[in-house]
């Protein structure tokens, strides 16, 4: 008789222990939920505050056409045709800031912004090993720091902010908005984490030149290894430390925001040199084979560059590209 009733109770106590795990469960998650709920609300009022710092900015700067900045002169360059001119610009922008302030915009914009963070600091998310409440605040963070550089080129844009008498401005309102998200995302992750994200980011143009040979020797008897391609990153890094806009600069920050892919590095002699320790004599030549396609690419800029300017046009003198080696005239 005491059998079933014992089997019965143990069965319910069972049941009970089961419930209560599952309730302890669901309340972990539901507080992980609100917390990060909370840390995106956090996120969203900087930036509608970041947002609203920039237009009060650019609201204080005289606009071009009141510091007397007009249109080059053409032949018919009459004020009715200036006139005309800046209307049909104002009328273009308007349009533009009406389509990408729609929230169909916005949504798509951040589906396409998260995606990018995604692919771009794949190999950074593995290195770091973040929890996963930091590492989703970490990406928002990213996030946050891209649309915000869109949002100063936008409010540029909208003021009228455009051409060199306006570049330096623009340059510093870009500086100081990726300083305040840096800081954001040292907060988040931490001094150690942070420093390996700078050094990341600021060879994101080496990691594209190695990922480009990676994957051309992805399919050969000599993949480049994961310990080749971080001494390579390293070799490029050193090899074109000299040379100007070699590392992500404001332009290259503006243009990847934008959702323009990062620019390789480019690959000099040196660099070739340096890695003939390191590869093979089949990844070297993949190597070499990538320098001679840039030098080439770079002489072709050289010659429709000089043929649009004209004779008077000055050009620096590209290195001659010949087959499977390379002379250079006064470069790397």
């Amino acid at each position: 008789m005491n059998s079933p009733r014992n089997a019965l109770v143990a069965l319910l106590c069972f049941a009970l222990l089961g419930t209560s795990a599952l309730s302890w469960y669901q309340y972990r998650q539901l507080a992980s939920l609100r917390a990060t709920i909370s840390d995106n609300a956090r996120i969203t009022s900087q930036a509608n505050r970041r947002i609203s710092d920039l237009e009060s900015q650019l609201s204080a700067r005289p606009r071009p056409e009141a510091a007397g900045v007009e249109a080059p002169a053409t032949s018919d360059d009459t004020q009715g045709n200036r006139d005309f001119r800046r209307g049909r610009w104002q009328a273009r922008a308007d349009a533009f800031r009406k389509v990408t302030a729609s929230p169909e915009f916005q949504q798509l914009e951040q589906v396409r912004i998260n995606g990018q963070i995604e692919s771009r600091y794949a190999n950074l998310f593995k290195a770091l090993q973040l929890p996963p409440q930091a590492l989703q605040q970490f990406k928002a963070l990213l996030a946050q720091k891209q649309s915000a550089i869109q949002d100063v080129m936008a409010s540029a844009r909208a003021e009228g902010m455009f051409g060199p008498q306006n570049r330096a401005a623009v340059q510093s309102m870009i500086q100081q908005t990726s300083a305040q998200a840096d800081a954001s995302i040292q907060q988040t992750i931490g001094d150690a984490a942070y420093a390996q994200y700078q050094q990341y980011e600021q060879t994101l143009p080496q990691q594209a030149t190695v990922s480009e040979l990676a994957q051309r020797l992805s399919y050969t008897s000599t993949p480049l290894t994961p310990d080749q391609s971080q001494q390579l990153v390293s070799i490029l890094s050193t090899s074109t430390s000299q040379q100007k806009n070699t590392n992500l600069d404001n332009r290259a920050m503006v243009a990847m925001a934008m959702g323009a892919p990062v620019q390789p590095a480019p690959v000099n002699s040196s660099a070739v040199q340096q890695a003939q320790g390191l590869l093979s004599s089949d990844q070297l030549a993949a190597l070499q084979q990538i320098q001679n396609e840039q030098q080439a690419q770079h002489q072709m800029q050289q010659m429709m560059r000089q043929a649009f300017l004209g004779n008077n046009a000055t050009t620096t003198p590209a290195p001659t590209v010949t087959s499977g080696t390379t002379v250079s005239n006064g470069g790397n």
